[in-house]
């Protein structure tokens, strides 16, 4: 494989077949005759310690071919024998994902704490073990798990599953430490020598000290989960608050616009009932007018008739002829000059007698007298 990690890492231990204890390949026989199995019970091939030479380093290989799980295997066996060893265990920062900011709210700082119990429990789906640990609180002993990850992480099935026996599960970050290893050594990195250091006991010992804590991480812990959740739902509920208030606030200005076209309705409606009522007013006192007048006109028939030909005559006219009515007297009049109410000056004509505006006209005030022209029919 092109990386450092996976089913070719070279495994450093093997499980005797005689005691079935873990023996590192430097403490077996070379060749067939070491004795050894693969640490892995689901594989159990026959191992070959090749531990005679010295430009490769010491290791077992499998006679049939790579075995995917067994160095995952390995690891959780140094894992716990560490654990069992130091009585002591390293829990990494607990923290979760405050809802709306992805802020980390810090629940408790990375601790030590003692154990009390070691063992290997099986994971489903898993063909290496994990390890269960117990440690005991004011509340009686609780049960964390331990998972070291190299070629195989946990996946989300797996953790609901051991969830359910456990109140946290932590991850060994096996494979980020080899990549951290790598980067540190630069390009010419020993890959071999990075498959030693990451089987030997002293940096698992590191690792469940906390002398490299960001390779320490919990995939699920209970208080965080019921404190995510605790967040999650204050922080809907604020939002539905927040919502129901937008919500108010927009029927308030709904109704408050609805009051307004109310009243702008009425308004108009009762402007609408004034002028009606003007109108009907204004149509009786047309009405009671023209009943005056007609009554006025059978009182003194004469006069009526005058007033009612004067007004057929005066409707027969057109507005020229009106104006020309109107203007006549004021252009009589010598003593200023005469003009309409757009300021236009008018004449009358000295030799026909007419009376117009001065567009009409080919000369004005003639002789010096105001008013006097002649008209351009004349001329």
């Amino acid at each position: 494989m092109s990386d450092v990690w996976g089913e070719s890492l070279p495994i450093l231990y093997g499980r005797s077949v005689a005691t079935g204890e873990l023996v590192h390949v430097d403490d077996a026989p070379n060749g067939k005759a070491c004795g050894c199995v693969c640490p892995d019970p689901g594989c159990g091939q026959p191992l070959i310690a090749r531990n005679n030479g010295k430009k490769k380093i010491h290791h077992f290989a499998h006679i049939g071919g790579t075995c995917a799980w067994s160095a995952e295997y390995l690891l959780a066996e140094l894992t716990l024998e560490v654990i069992k060893e130091r009585g002591h265990v390293w829990f990494p920062e607990l923290s979760y994902e405050a809802p709306g900011t992805h802020r980390l709210e810090i629940i408790s700082k990375g601790m030590e704490l003692p154990v009390s119990c070691a063992k290997k429990i099986e994971a489903e789906g898993r063909k290496a073990p994990v390890i269960a640990v117990e440690v005991r609180t004011s509340r009686g002993c609780v049960r964390y798990v331990f998972v070291p990850e190299l070629a195989h992480v946990l996946s989300g099935e797996q953790i609901a599953s051991l969830g359910q026996e456990c109140r946290g599960i932590v991850r060994i970050d096996l494979r980020g430490l080899m990549r951290s290893m790598k980067a540190l050594e630069g390009k010419h990195y020993d890959r071999e020598e990075l498959a030693v250091r990451i089987q030997s006991k002293e940096v698992m010992e590191e690792l469940l000290s906390g002398g490299r804590q960001r390779h320490l991480s919990w995939a699920w812990n209970v208080k965080a989960k019921e404190l995510s959740d605790q967040a999650w739902k204050l922080y809907e509920q604020r939002k539905e608050e927040e919502r129901q208030k937008a919500d108010a606030e927009k029927e308030r200005r709904a109704a408050i616009d609805q009051a307004r076209r109310e009243k702008a309705c009425l308004a108009a409606a009762k402007r609408a009932e004034e002028e009606r009522a003007q109108l009907a007013q204004a149509a009786k006192a047309a009405a009671e007018m023209e009943a005056a007048r007609e009554a006025w006109e059978e009182a003194h028939p004469v006069q009526g008739r005058a007033i009612r030909d004067e007004a057929r005559r005066q409707k027969s006219l057109s507005s020229m002829d009106r104006a020309r009515e109107i203007m006549a007297p004021i252009v009589d009049d010598a003593r200023k000059p005469a003009k309409d109410l757009g300021g236009k000056r008018w004449y009358r004509c000295e030799k026909c007698g007419k009376v117009g505006p001065a567009d009409e006209f080919a000369i004005g005030d003639v002789g010096s007298i105001w008013n006097h022209g002649v008209c351009l029919e004349c001329v």
